[in-house]
């Protein structure tokens, strides 16, 4: 080998030392770093208290002892126990029946109750689960908890004294306090039952003789009553009113013998309106004190008219009225603004017409009343045109009928099934008509009368013939 040659030959052989050095020493370098990164981590106790930590990368552990608290109408409430530290919050989770679990709620850590709200009434079945979840994932689910909604309607009776209850009719305030007027047959009284807060106060509106035989409610929207009546002794028809506090007590009209079958509404001026029939000239009739005294006129003469009067009032005076002519044994409706009055005919199959209900809404006028054999009948008038159709035809059925809307412009009627003695309910909320018994203990359901609350729920006075009481029938949680 030349020399050149050999030189360059070591040269070579150097550098490849030197590499192989550098190398060795990278790689020796990174392992003692490795080992002082885990003697660190080893030494840190940040680092052993999250091995020990449930909430490092690990699921919350399921709720326990999940349990239906307290069931309501169309509520319930549950509770269970957060077993776990971790979870970021909970899915609260329900059934029917066989069908499938759907989320009812999703609720913060820590939260250990729920309240479900909107369940249906009337014994519907509900199961619930719930569990807790975290970024990690979810838990298991607790035990199912099962419950029963308590039934949609509670009876109760709000007068025991006496033979009580007649001629019931109902309303209720802006404060959803329920008010009703009815007749003490005993006493030949005029009374008046209040549900405020928790409980019925009862009250003697007038104990003049014979007085408060078809009996009107209405509220102003002070939430004043009221009353139309009709006074036995002196064939008058008498008024009512709390808006003193004190009971002021009128005679509206005293001509001839006035006053039977009244209806009584009450305008945004507070001024009272009331159709009622002339017994001596067989005369539907109407009287206001929207000039301060007292006025009467006729709205109807054509014959035997004026029974089973409903009114309805209008802004400026304009009065609604049903009502039967039993001589043509016709259903009739009559109108009156300031200048005219006219009447027609709504329903004239058979023999229809009694125990009419009216309710005026968005220029419509709904009316509920007994048809041909005793059937419920319901009928709408837009413009001029009526539209009936029967509710209820099982039997003889549609006796004593009241109506009420609600806010969507749903019927409402509540009515007396005389072949049964029972208390009954339609409402059409879903289009269809629903038809249901409400009160079947006794023969109950006569002289029904029906409003709403602000919640659309249905409120119902009626007589309870058996025990001669005055009874009440709602949907709504009475506190």
């Amino acid at each position: 080998m030349k020399p050149r040659t050999r030189i360059l030959a070591a040269l070579l052989v150097l550098i490849l030392a030197i590499g192989l050095a550098v190398l060795w020493g990278c790689i020796s370098g990174a392992g003692d770093d490795d080992d002082a990164f885990d003697d660190d981590a080893g030494d840190d106790d940040t680092g052993d208290d999250d091995d020990d930590d449930d909430s490092a990368g690990e699921p919350p552990q399921a709720p326990g002892d999940l349990a239906v608290d307290e069931v309501k109408k169309y509520q319930a409430t549950l509770s269970w126990t957060d077993n776990s530290g971790n979870e970021s919050g909970f899915v609260l989770e329900r059934k029917t029946g066989s069908e499938d679990w759907e989320q009812v709620a999703q609720l913060d850590a820590d939260v250990a109750g729920a309240t479900d709200t909107g369940l249906e009434c009337d014994g519907a079945s509900y199961s619930y689960r719930v569990k807790a979840f975290n970024d990690a994932g979810d838990s298991d689910y607790s035990d199912q908890a099962d419950t029963v909604t308590l039934d949609c309607w509670t009876t109760e009776t709000v007068d025991a004294t006496d033979e009580v209850g007649t001629y019931s009719s109902i309303a209720v305030d802006a404060g959803d306090d329920v008010h009703i007027a009815y007749f003490n047959e005993t006493d030949k009284d005029l009374k008046y039952a209040v549900y405020q807060t928790d409980d019925w106060t009862v009250d003697t509106v007038d104990e003049g003789g014979n007085v408060g035989y078809y009996c009107s409610l209405a509220l102003d929207e002070g939430g004043f009553a009221h009353f139309s009546y009709f006074d036995t002794v002196t064939d008058d028809l008498k008024y009512a009113t709390n808006m003193g506090q004190a009971w002021t007590i009128e005679t509206a009209d005293a001509t001839g013998t006035v006053g039977l079958f009244t209806s009584i509404a009450v305008d945004g001026n507070e001024q009272a309106f009331i159709a009622y029939h002339d017994q001596g000239l067989y005369d539907l009739k109407y009287a206001t004190n929207a000039s301060d005294a007292w006025t009467t006129g006729i709205l109807d003469s054509a014959s035997e008219v004026g029974m089973d009067t409903s009114i309805a009032v209008e802004a400026g005076g304009i009065v609604h009225v049903t009502y039967t002519d039993s001589t043509l044994l016709t259903l009739k409706y009559a109108s009156k603004d300031l200048v005219t009055a006219t009447s027609e005919t709504v329903d004239s199959i058979g023999m229809p017409g009694y125990q009419t209900s009216l309710v005026r809404s968005n220029g419509e006028s709904h009316v509920s009343y007994l048809g041909v054999g005793g059937v419920l009948r319901y009928g709408v008038r837009n413009a001029s045109q009526w539209t009936l159709q029967t509710v209820d035809s099982d039997g003889q059925v549609g006796l004593d009928s009241s109506l009420a809307l609600d806010a969507g412009r749903h019927a409402h009627i509540s009515y007396w099934d005389l072949d049964n003695q029972d208390l009954k309910y339609a409402q059409n909320v879903s289009g269809a008509w629903t038809v249901l018994t409400v009160d079947s203990e006794g023969d109950v359901g006569s002289d029904t009368s029906i409003a709403l609350d602000s919640a659309g729920r249905p409120h119902i006075s009626y007589y309870d013939e058996t025990n001669g009481d005055l009874r009440h029938a709602t949907t709504a949680e009475m506190q």
